[in-house]
């Protein structure tokens, strides 16, 4: 199934530039993603506030950067429709589900990288996920600015693992990944979940994943959405210029690492 471009308006816009603010939108059906997807976007923000820190009643470190990203987000059955404000990025609360963040605001509460990274978070089917570090897949912060112009992003799951990944440097496998394996929450067999960004041929992330024994899909089939957030004193534009996704029905094959 392809998702046809969004052809109502120029963008979808997730938030204005305010304080406080956090928006959602998922696609009208559920989609087919646990035998493989392949989805394209490109997203913007814009407006950003201007912010000074303070020392000894000084304004110090003027910079003019907003807050707080967006994310591809796949919900499973029973998930809310949104999450929260700020740092939660829209996603953080939504149960039974898998974000792909674009993070652009630094948040030392939840340990992240840097201020501009990507970062896939889920914490399974049973708990609300989470923007804290400890609940990310794999991250990396080697890209562009995502706070500059219009981004690309291609996302691609196939359920088939790949080997030869293992000695690419965009491959990343973080502690939270054995606690999926220890369990035996991906018996059934791994694949990979490929994210790029602005080259669509040459993934900046790879992570090793089991869709459909990480959320508690509907027959193989997920809502798929975005959401994004603003922060209290900080915050932007978020919006989407052009979406498609693609079903790809991939047979699975059982890989024992």
């Amino acid at each position: 199934t392809e998702v046809p471009s969004l052809g109502c308006g120029p963008a979808l816009r997730l938030t204005a530039s305010g304080p406080m603010l956090r928006g959602a939108a998922w696609y009208r059906r559920e989609q087919e993603v646990a035998e493989g997807f392949d989805t394209y976007f490109k997203f913007r923000t814009s407006n950003p506030s201007f912010r000074c820190n303070v020392m000894d009643g000084v304004h110090t470190h003027c910079r003019s950067r907003g807050a707080d990203g967006l994310a591809f987000v796949i919900r499973g059955i029973g998930g809310r429709d949104i999450g929260g404000f700020g740092h939660d990025l829209g996603y953080g609360g939504i149960e039974n589900s898998l974000a792909v963040e674009f993070d652009t605001y630094y948040n030392y509460e939840d340990m992240e990288p840097y201020e501009n990274h990507v970062s896939i978070h889920t914490r399974g089917g049973n708990e609300r996920n989470s923007p804290a570090q400890n609940c990310s897949l794999g991250y990396t912060n080697s890209i562009q600015d995502l706070t500059n112009g219009i981004i690309s992003v291609r996302i691609r799951y196939i359920p088939i693992f790949d080997m030869n990944v293992l000695n690419a440097s965009s491959f990343q496998a973080s502690s939270h990944v054995t606690s999926f394996l220890q369990n035996g929450g991906w018996k059934s067999g791994i694949g990979l979940l490929h994210v790029y960004v602005q080259n669509l041929f040459d993934a900046v992330l790879v992570v090793p994943l089991n869709l459909d024994s990480t959320i508690n899909l509907h027959a193989g089939r997920a809502a798929v959405g975005f959401t994004a957030s603003t922060g209290l004193d900080t915050w932007q534009v978020h919006d989407i210029i052009d979406w498609k996704f693609q079903s790809l029905r991939m047979e699975t094959t059982d890989v024992d690492l």
